[in-house]
């Protein structure tokens, strides 16, 4: 799907605001991982978007 390393894009911003405040939690992610990290391709309370996996 070659979406690792895209872009935010505003339509999954607005998912993981939805849910951090529907359900009252301080961080929401929309996360993909591959055989070697993690990708957030979105992220709400959280500072990184990439996480390296071991």
């Amino acid at each position: 799907m070659r979406i690792l390393d895209t872009p935010k894009e505003e339509r999954f911003d607005i998912i993981t605001r939805l849910a951090t405040n529907l359900f009252s939690v301080p961080i929401s992610t929309i996360t993909l991982v591959d055989s070697d990290r993690e990708w957030h391709k979105s992220c709400y309370g959280l500072p990184k978007r990439q996480e390296h996996s071991v």
